[in-house]
């Protein structure tokens, strides 16, 4: 099924390779990996679509309050890639001015916590046949 291999690729993801990072009390945007654009700055406003995870491995961690705006984004894009976004404590915030995206036929992990927020035109869970 697709939501249990999106479950599980989550498990897998946080337990075996997202190590803990250690958190200060700035505001923070860090990308990782295959991300398009490539953003560590806060705030961060993109006149273009973010993808996290489009070939290959690709993260981002919103947190401390760290804002990203874009058009479109993409968590796990295409067949065989892997992106998780994490959006972690009050006042975190990704603004999609479009759709969403979490595993259009790669594997995608979206993690709001503490407080976090998302939003979106609109959502799509396992997009494709193949996610």
């Amino acid at each position: 099924m697709k939501t249990e291999r999106i479950v599980v690729a989550a498990f897998l993801l946080s337990t075996f390779l997202m190590p803990e990072v250690s958190r200060n009390t700035y505001a923070a945007v860090v990308s990782t990996g295959d991300v398009i654009p490539l953003i560590n700055i806060d705030p961060s406003v993109l006149s273009e679509d973010l993808i996290v995870g489009k070939n290959a491995i690709g993260m981002l961690e919103i947190t401390n309050g760290g804002e990203v705006s874009n058009f479109a984004g993409f968590i796990g894009e295409l067949v065989g890639s892997m992106g998780t976004v994490t959006v972690d404590g009050v006042n975190s915030q990704w603004v999609n001015s479009q759709e969403l995206y979490v595993g259009y036929t790669g594997v995608g992990v979206l993690n709001i916590q503490n407080g976090g927020m998302v939003s979106s035109t609109g959502g799509f869970i396992a997009h494709l046949q193949q996610s």
